[in-house]
C-alpha cells in the first residue's frame, strides 16, 4: 500500500464522499425516523432502498385504515340503529312506556293546543297509548284547542265512543275521515310524536315512538292534519249523514266471508256477479281509508252491523 509523507494512507487523504453518506443514512433509516417520524425520508439513490420505504409507508396506510375500520364497527355496536338518525331535532324513544311518559309530559306543559290523529283500532299500539284520554281531557279543561281525528273504525268501539263524548263535553273537536292518514300527536306548534317508522330491519316492528322538534317538519305535519281536518266530517254528524258504514249486498257479502267461504264462491252463494263482489269490497276497503280485507274483516267481526238485515 503507497504511504504519504506525513504516512497516512490515500485514502486518509480524502473526505468521505456525498454520494457514501446518503448511502449510509439511508441504510439506516431507522435513526432519523425516531428523530422525527413525521419528517419525509431523504433521497434514496439505490432503488431497493427507495422500494422498501415505499412499503414501510404503505403498511403505515394499511394499517391506519384498519383502525379507521375498528372505530366504526364499535360505533355500530355500541350504538342502537335507530339513534344513528337521532339529532337534537330528533328524540327515539325505544318502548311504549317511554313514548308514553314523553307525551304525557309535553301535554301537560301544553299552552295553546293539541292536535290528534290515531286509528281506531280495537288493539291500542304504542301511538293509541300514547294519546292518552286523560291527558287530552285535561287539556281540554284548561281551555286548550283539543282536535281529535279518527277513522271510521272507531265508530264501533264504545270505549272510544264514551271517550269522545266526555271530550265534546268539555270542548273538544272530534272528526271522522275516510282518508288515510299517519298517526301523529301535534302540541303547540312545536312538538310532534309520531309511531316509529324505522325499525332496525324490514321485517321487525316497533312499539317505540319519535318526538320531533325541527320546526320545518312539525309545521308541515300540522299543514297535514289541517288538510285531512277540513274535508272530515263532525262526530256528532256523522251517524246523521252517513249512517251504517256497510249497504245491503256489502253486509251479504261480509257474512259469506265469515262464515268461511272462499272470495272466488262468494258470487254464486250471494246472488251478485264475481265483478260486483269485487267492486263492493273495494268500495268498502276504500271508505275505511285503504285497509285490507283482513283489516275489514276484523272490524266486521266486532261492528254491531253484524246484525242489521
Amino acid at each position: 500500500m503507497h504511504m504519504g509523507e506525513s504516512g497516512s494512507t490515500a485514502a486518509e487523504d480524502f473526505p468521505p464522499s456525498e454520494e457514501g453518506a446518503i448511502s449510509e443514512a439511508a441504510a439506516s433509516p431507522g435513526a432519523q425516523h425516531d428523530e422525527d417520524a413525521h419528517a419525509s425520508p431523504a433521497p434514496a439513490p439505490d432503488p431497493a432502498i427507495a422500494r422498501r420505504l415505499r412499503a414501510d409507508a404503505e403498511a403505515d396506510l394499511i394499517a391506519a385504515a384498519e383502525r379507521l375500520a375498528h372505530i366504526s364497527v364499535t360505533d355500530a355496536l355500541a350504538v342502537a340503529a335507530h339513534h344513528v338518525c337521532s339529532s337534537p331535532a330528533a328524540e327515539f324513544f325505544p318502548t311504549l312506556n317511554a313514548t308514553v311518559a314523553r307525551t304525557r309530559e309535553l301535554t301537560k306543559n301544553a299552552e295553546t293546543e293539541l292536535f290528534i290523529a290515531q286509528h281506531g283500532t280495537a288493539e291500542i299500539p304504542a301511538f293509541g297509548a300514547a294519546a292518552d284520554p286523560l291527558n287530552a281531557l285535561g287539556a281540554a279543561e284548561r281551555g286548550l284547542l283539543v282536535r281529535s281525528l279518527y277513522n271510521p273504525a272507531a265508530r264501533d268501539r264504545p270505549a272510544e265512543q264514551d271517550h269522545v263524548a266526555s271530550l265534546l263535553a268539555h270542548g273538544m273537536e272530534a272528526r271522522i275521515t275516510i282518508a288515510r292518514f299517519p298517526q301523529m300527536i301535534l302540541i303547540d306548534k312545536s312538538h310532534l310524536i309520531i309511531d316509529d317508522h324505522a325499525p332496525v330491519s324490514t321485517d321487525a316492528t316497533s312499539q317505540g315512538g319519535w318526538h320531533i322538534t325541527d320546526l320545518g317538519a312539525v309545521s308541515w305535519a300540522r299543514e297535514i292534519f289541517l288538510m285531512l281536518w277540513e274535508t272530515a266530517t263532525r262526530w256528532q254528524d256523522v251517524e246523521v249523514t252517513q249512517g251504517l258504514m256497510t249497504n245491503e249486498r256489502q253486509r251479504r257479502i261480509l257474512r259469506e266471508l265469515e262464515a268461511g267461504s272462499p272470495q272466488n264462491e262468494v258470487a254464486p252463494r250471494t246472488g251478485l256477479s264475481k265483478r260486483t263482489v269485487e267492486r263492493e269490497l273495494l268500495l268498502l276497503r276504500q271508505k275505511f281509508g285503504g285497509w285490507t280485507i283482513y283489516q275489514v274483516m276484523a272490524w266486521w267481526g266486532r261492528s254491531s252491523e253484524r246484525t242489521v238485515v
